[in-house]
């Protein structure tokens, strides 16, 4: 939608327009102080026809279409306009209108050449000089270039057959080509004091992709939500240094940083630019939906656009009221990936279903962390070529052969450490946990107490052995080293140690290894079962009981009581 209009005016002076030229002139006068105001970019012109004398381009060119006078080419419209309609008055030329509605179109068609302006012609008259003998050919011809150029005809109470022709000629997509307004209704509609017109804007017109851009998309149009708002105040900026207030800098002597740390690092204008995160081609992509309620009302704060399809394909308005229609009965909301323009960050938008069948686009205050990534589909990632597959049999069959063809005489070497993990067979990983359970247990024999230095490195080394064992799945591992440990401590064994019982009691209250044996809901490849595992702590978690009191021999004589200050020596 084009933001600028080449508006011409043409005025019907004739004997007949006297009784109405008064309030024509202060209605003319009125709508141009609006524009002044409100679209001081818009260009006007203005003729007058049946004036006493002949002053339009066409005329000096072709000849004819005399008494239609150009008293304001086509140019800015400003005060000077304004003046031009003040000092109009009723003339005696006779002019025919549709030559006058022909010189205007002429003026306006030069003016704004090939440039993306909306074209109107506003044509005032009672119509009284309108030329009967016109055939039907001519007024065709005269609608068809006027449909041609996309210039909008507006008359008050004059050429109604023309108007019939226009509409005739008028496009589903283009403006309506003809608009007739009464004497009454013309003067209403520019009597009143009027706001602002304001145009709705375009944010975005393209595919909204489904899922990303390898699904479906549907052809869509964002457009800017129209709301009123105040003047933003005005706002003078300085800057100085944080070392002396009083010093100013000039924006140009300044240069971007970021924060490294402590330090800042200085950034050029060509690096900064290099630097913005911005999308290659503007993107719309809804990634997936939530619930309503998990997205609270006071996100929604930003500016709002609004989402239809686009009505230049077919159905693609139906499919975006059926997606609104879904998410609204569902109770649903769309979350979409959004960048209105190439190079710009994309940012992270709700949709949200409105009645109207359309969606509300709001951005949420979130930054956008997509990564996308091409994955190729699970069944081709999980099959793999035969050339890729280990065969540790075929690898140690070729290292003989090598081997025996450089040293014939030579014994063979064992196998590689890598094929031997392959086949199960590896004594360096067996050798590595019986080096690990040796080393385990040298740090409790060390301490004395279990709140000892090497008491608590050793509890750290078994705590990270239990979840070791459980993701490498070697829960036996660790379950035979907790039965060695406990037989060792409790006694169980015959090189049991009496004194270790508080180590075993500080073992069954920590948070970590409480849990006993690694069960099998801890890891399939156990074949222990969870109330087996909590079993396995609580046999001889109690303490002893206290020893019976000794035979009436081991009761000192009388006399021979031992001081209780003797155990301190």
């Amino acid at each position: 939608m084009a933001s600028k209009e080449a508006l011409f005016i043409a005025l019907d002076v004739s004997d007949s327009m006297r009784p109405h030229l008064d309030d024509v002139t202060g209605a003319v006068q009125r709508m141009l102080c609006d524009r002044i105001f409100h679209s001081k970019q818009d260009a006007v012109g203005l003729l007058k026809a049946g004036a006493d004398a002949t002053d339009n381009e066409v005329a000096l060119q072709m000849g004819g279409y005399d008494h239609i006078a150009v008293v304001g080419s086509m140019g800015p419209v400003g005060m000077k306009r304004i003046e031009n309609v003040g000092a109009i008055h009723a003339e005696s030329g006779r002019a025919d209108l549709i030559d006058a509605v022909v010189v205007a179109a002429d003026a306006i068609a030069r003016y704004v050449r090939k440039n993306k302006w909306s074209k109107r012609v506003l044509l005032v008259s009672d119509g009284a000089t309108s030329r009967a003998e016109l055939d039907e050919e001519q007024v065709a011809d005269i609608a068809s270039q006027l449909a041609d150029n996309d210039i909008v005809l507006e008359t008050w109470a004059a050429l109604a057959r023309l108007g019939a022709r226009l509409d005739a000629l008028g496009k589903p997509d283009k403006p309506k080509p003809f608009v007739a307004r009464e004497w009454s209704e013309a003067k209403r509609v520019w009597s009143e004091p009027r706001a602002k017109a304001t145009k709705s804007t375009a944010a975005y017109r393209g595919p909204l992709a489904l899922g990303g851009s390898g699904g479906g998309f549907l052809p869509v149009r964002v457009w800017r939500k129209v709301a009123a708002s105040n003047s933003a105040p005005v706002l003078f900026k300085s800057w100085v240094l944080k070392s002396d207030l009083d010093t100013q800098v000039r924006p140009n002597e300044m240069v971007a940083a970021y924060r490294y740390g402590r330090d800042v690092i200085p950034v050029a204008g060509a690096l900064e630019e290099n630097m913005r995160y911005g999308v290659p081609e503007k993107c719309l992509e809804l990634h997936g939906f939530v619930p309503r309620a998990s997205v609270p009302r006071h996100y929604l704060l930003g500016p709002s656009e609004v989402l239809v399809g686009d009505d230049a394909v077919a159905g693609a308005d139906k499919a975006v009221q059926a997606l609104c229609y879904v998410l609204d009965e569902e109770r649903l909301l769309g979350i979409a990936r959004y960048a209105r323009s190439k190079g710009l960050a994309p940012r992270l938008a709700v949709l949200w279903p409105s009645a109207s069948g359309c969606l509300h686009l709001n951005i949420l205050p979130f930054s956008d962390e997509a990564r996308i990534s091409e994955l190729e589909p699970q069944a081709r990632a999980l099959l793999r070529r035969p050339k890729d597959v280990l065969n540790p049999q075929h690898a140690r069959l070729q290292q003989i052969v090598v081997h025996r063809a450089l040293h014939k005489s030579e014994a063979l070497p064992p196998p590689p450490p890598r094929l031997m993990v392959s086949t199960g067979e590896s004594a360096v990983l067996l050798d590595a946990m019986a080096q690990m359970r040796s080393c385990l247990l040298s740090l409790f024999d060390k301490a004395g107490r279990p709140d000892d230095p090497a008491a608590r490195k050793g509890f750290d080394c078994l705590r990270a052995l239990r979840s070791a064992c459980i993701k490498e799945d070697e829960p036996d591992k660790y379950n035979e080293l907790l039965k060695s440990v406990k037989a060792q401590w409790l006694g169980e064994s015959g090189d049991a140690a009496p004194s270790r019982e508080p180590f075993w009691r500080v073992l069954c209250e920590d948070s970590a290894l409480s849990a006993g044996l690694i069960s099998s809901s801890e890891n399939d490849d156990s074949s222990v079962s969870a109330a087996e595992a909590r079993a396995f702590l609580r046999e001889s978690s109690a303490p002893a009981p206290a020893a019976a009191p000794a035979a009436a021999a081991s009761k000192p004589a009388d006399g021979e009581e031992e001081d209780d200050y003797d155990d301190l020596e």
